[in-house]
């Protein structure tokens, strides 16, 4: 505990620069939408090592395997569900977010040992896998 406390802000600063890499990013991935997005770096709302993306109409869980087959592990939903879909969705849609971008949503998280050349090769690496699931998913 002492050493995450030691480093706490180091790590934040790490997490936003992070954040905003990947934020530009994914901006320029044709199709996806970015949830709960907050810039300001002023306004905590959100947490800097989380970002909400709905990439409909891929189902999100499609997406979550794909990714993992070429080594990025994410997650579909809200990182305040259970593993039952349903629940998932609920939770997003109670957020406002539309059934269709909920059922479309992943989840990446970083880490302090996150590094920029990860968020370029999944941001890469979405934006081609989308581009062959989208031909299935209309």
């Amino acid at each position: 505990m002492e050493l995450s406390l030691g480093s706490i802000n180091s790590n934040l600063v790490h997490a936003e620069k992070l954040r905003s890499l990947f934020l530009e990013k994914i901006s320029q991935v044709k199709g996806v939408k970015i949830l709960f997005n907050s810039t300001e770096a002023e306004n905590r709302t959100y947490s800097p090592y989380i970002i909400s993306l709905s990439v409909s109409p891929v189902p999100g869980e499609v997406v979550v395997r794909v990714m993992k087959d070429e080594g990025f592990l994410i997650s579909t939903g809200s990182a305040c569900s259970s593993k039952n879909r349903k629940k998932q969705m609920r939770v997003l849609i109670a957020s406002g977010i539309s059934e269709k971008d909920a059922a479309g949503s992943i989840r990446v998280s970083t880490g302090d040992t996150t590094k920029e050349i990860e968020i370029l090769n999944f941001c890469s690496t979405l934006n081609a896998r989308l581009s062959e699931l989208r031909k299935y998913h209309k």
